[in-house]
């Protein structure tokens, strides 16, 4: 660093996680060292705060949660996942029953010919 004097005041010297410090230049000229605080995890989610968990617990909920579905627990293309696969399934489902109504008419009407012509040939 700089050949100057730090004034350290209360500050373990050793570089760790929880103990990183930034030098800064008073107005009077001095420089001090202020203490960093640890950064908070980046939840990867749009609109949601990145804070520390003793943060978070102050922190209203508006900045915790998004205002959809699935709100702080997945973010917008995941829920637009869910939302069409649930669809799609719903489609198959409703497509499955339909080719089996159709396929049961067409065995009745089969059935029904092949009567008419066994009475025919009688």
């Amino acid at each position: 660093m700089c050949s100057v004097d730090f004034v350290m005041s209360n500050l373990d010297t050793i570089r760790t996680r929880g103990n990183n410090f930034r030098p800064v230049k008073t107005p009077g000229g001095k420089l001090v060292m202020h203490l960093l605080k640890k950064r908070g995890k980046d939840p990867h989610m749009q609109g949601i705060k990145t804070a520390r968990p003793a943060q978070k617990r102050t922190m209203s909920v508006c900045n915790k949660r998004v205002t959809r579905a699935y709100g702080g627990q997945f973010n917008g293309t995941e829920v637009k996942d869910r939302i069409m696969r649930a669809f799609l399934i719903d489609e198959f489902k409703y497509f499955k029953m339909m080719s089996k109504v159709t396929s049961d008419k067409k065995d009745k009407k089969k059935k029904k010919s092949g009567d008419k012509k066994a009475k025919a040939k009688k």
